[in-house]
């Protein structure tokens, strides 16, 4: 099941083989040159770049790629996860939907399923956890403190 990870567009971080994502990055990685050879501002560079990012549609909507007050995309939680999954069945563009949220090689729905899954499960864990520490805490803060001339139990 893995070995369609090996294989384009699968294959690299950050879809770099696929192909209108790889164009994306050639256009940003262009402007980005003309800003180091001082041809244009950073704030130039920046407005071409969210402008390639909203032309081509490849930006997903929840992580707000286009919103120059945002200084990072996401968190990775499971509502985020669950507003991505809902853009990329609804609302990406035919060459992402097709791709990677049914139609394509691999369907990356079962992907975020099993994500989904793995963060439930973690969530779990962890309440469980909190739960444990809770009642160590309510039973030390009601046991007497050697230093206050208690007895230990």
């Amino acid at each position: 099941a893995y070995g369609m990870f090996e294989a384009p567009p699968y294959n690299r971080v950050q879809a770099l083989n696929f192909e209108p994502m790889a164009s994306l990055y050639a256009e940003a990685g262009a402007c980005l040159d003309r800003f180091e050879a001082g041809e244009t501002t950073a704030a130039e560079a920046q407005d071409a770049i969210i402008g390639l990012i909203e032309q081509s549609g490849l930006g997903p909507a929840p992580w707000h790629l286009t919103d120059r007050s945002k200084r990072y995309p996401t968190t990775f939680t499971l509502p985020n996860l669950i507003e991505y999954m809902q853009w990329g069945r609804t609302a990406s563009p035919p060459s992402v939907r097709n791709t990677y949220f049914g139609g394509g090689k691999g369907d990356a729905s079962a992907w975020f399923q099993w994500v989904s899954t793995m963060l439930l499960d973690e969530l779990q864990r962890q309440g469980q956890a909190a739960s444990a520490r809770s009642v160590d805490y309510l039973r030390e803060s009601l046991q007497p403190l050697p230093w206050r001339g208690g007895h230990t139990p």
